[in-house]
């Protein structure tokens, strides 16, 4: 995420915000097996 604060009409300070996201190795896992079941629905398609 990027903060930009205006301090002049010319002149701007940013800021860049990381957030460090907790990522469940379940969660991801089970996201790209949806993710391949999707794309495996569609007629024709082969990976």
């Amino acid at each position: 995420m990027i903060k930009v604060a205006w301090i002049t009409k010319d002149a701007r300070r940013i800021e860049i915000i990381t957030i460090k996201e907790e990522i469940d190795v379940v969660d991801e896992q089970n996201q790209e097996m949806m993710e391949k079941d999707y794309e495996a629905s569609f007629p024709g398609f082969e990976k």
